[in-house]
């Protein structure tokens, strides 16, 4: 199986117009608003690393965040 090397995190309208690339990468997962709407957190795995089960040392998914805007990209967990 091939996966996705260059993928990107998208906010748009909610008809899908309007779209703007807040963040680039190997990998992101499930992005949802905090209570108050002021992040956007989402499971990013910046080392790529192959098909489930066979990754790479260091490059399993992590817990990020980033504001709305695009700014305040930020690595909340590391395993």
């Amino acid at each position: 199986a091939q996966f996705a090397k260059d993928m990107a995190l998208v906010r748009s309208s909610i008809d899908g117009t309007h779209q703007e690339v807040l963040a680039r990468g190997s990998f992101f997962a499930a992005p949802r608003f905090t209570h108050d709407e002021r992040w956007i957190l989402f499971v990013h795995r910046p080392r790529g690393g192959g098909m489930p089960g066979m990754h790479q040392p260091g490059s399993f998914g992590q817990l990020h965040r980033i504001r709305p805007d695009g700014t305040g990209f930020e690595q909340l967990t590391s395993s």
